[in-house]
């Protein structure tokens, strides 16, 4: 067998690099790994780089992303000027990694989600998305075969299309003697559950609810210079409503059975401010930090039960001390741990396993996948651009 995209036979070692633009808009995630044979192709992570969006394409991208109504015009253009932002951001990731482009085997980008429908928000009960970031003009301008667009192969198969972690989780982070929730903080919360010595129809991916997006929209609401609550200090000063708390996971959301998928199509400003209307600006942050933590911990006490488990966190809201020590609230009993002990750093581990799932499709290995998600056959995830 040889890489699909090559005429050589397979290499000893290649070199690729994963994207990841999360809901946060805290920057491009970038991250340059190699695959060794004498390592069973597992990724090592050579660099790893954020990269800030420009501000006038953040926002563009803010107007743009998880709303009903916008505008084709800002659509099409920020799918061609934000691949061109991508490649510049790669070549000077590069440059600082003092690693050529020629180098490159492949580049695994995720794209930035403009919107997602679940199956149960969709009208034929069948879910839906949109990733922009045209990887063909990140191709060309790199001369690098790129892959993208991982998402709608997952939904044309029957699945979600969120979220992907499951692949990359199972293969890179099973353990056999431990019980593992890797936990990703991100813009939503979304957690994989990973039983000691598991099979891959015995783990479960899900997304839990918010998780930085709406904690960000509260600090905003404060104070519109800032991006975020920094180690979670605001919250800290904060005093969190019960009531509101209490009614906030009422939401039917909460509610469904795993997996579920969401994003801020639902919880977004409006939901929150229905909510907190009457609440002061700390109260506010602090509330939704702890809806983060108390939807977080009630997902792992359904999946987990009795059997003792350790949470590894990755995302930005691994740094938020607040949340962190509200999860620890929450799950007192459970170990709480940093993704860093598992080999990469929290901030890198979705780009990491972009990467991986582009170095498969390079590779041209179908991915199975757990029965629960929908999808009945292994599945070749992505769409490929190759340069010429």
């Amino acid at each position: 067998m040889r890489p699909i995209l090559s005429s050589t036979e397979f290499k000893d070692t290649y070199y690729g690099i994963g994207l990841m633009s999360g809901t946060s808009l805290d920057g491009l995630d970038i991250a340059i790994c190699s695959f060794d044979l004498a390592k069973e192709y597992q990724p090592k992570m050579i660099h790893f780089n954020t990269v800030s969006w420009p501000s006038d394409l953040e926002t563009l991208i803010r107007k743009c992303t998880s709303v009903e109504n916008v505008s084709l015009y800002d659509l099409t253009y920020l799918n061609r000027k934000g691949a061109e932002f991508f490649a510049d951001a790669i070549q000077a990731t590069l440059k600082i990694a003092k690693i050529s482009k020629k180098k490159i085997d492949f580049i695994g980008s995720h794209g930035h989600t403009i919107y997602h429908i679940p199956s149960h928000n969709s009208p034929d009960g069948k879910a839906a998305t949109l990733q922009l970031i045209d990887a063909d003009q990140i191709a060309r301008k790199l001369g690098v075969v790129t892959i993208s667009d991982f998402r709608q192969k997952h939904i044309a198969a029957g699945g979600e299309g969120a979220p992907l972690v499951v692949y990359g989780d199972y293969s890179l982070f099973a353990s056999p003697i431990q019980h593992r929730i890797l936990l990703n903080l991100g813009g939503m919360a979304n957690l994989t559950w990973l039983p000691a010595n598991s099979s891959i129809d015995s783990i479960v991916t899900s997304d839990t609810g918010p998780a930085n997006k709406l904690i960000d929209l509260a600090v905003q609401e404060y104070d519109s210079s800032l991006k975020m609550d920094v180690d979670g200090k605001l919250a800290s000063q904060g005093k969190v409503n019960q009531e509101v708390l209490n009614l906030a996971l009422e939401d039917p959301f909460f509610k469904k059975a795993f997996p579920k998928s969401t994003g801020p199509e639902l919880f977004n400003k409006i939901w929150m401010m229905k909510l907190t209307e009457h609440l002061s600006h700390v109260d506010r942050i602090a509330t939704m930090t702890a809806l983060t933590a108390k939807s977080v911990s009630i997902a792992i006490k359904q999946l987990v039960g009795q059997e003792d488990a350790a949470v590894y966190v990755s995302g930005g809201g691994a740094s938020n001390r607040t949340l962190i020590s509200m999860i620890a609230k929450y799950l007192p009993e459970t170990i709480i741990a940093p993704f860093d002990e598992l080999g990469f750093s929290a901030d890198s581990k979705e780009a990491v396993l972009f990467c991986w799932l582009g170095f498969q499709t390079y590779l041209g290995m179908n991915l199975s996948s757990p029965k629960k998600s929908g999808i009945q056959k292994p599945v070749l995830l992505g769409k490929i651009s190759i340069p010429d």
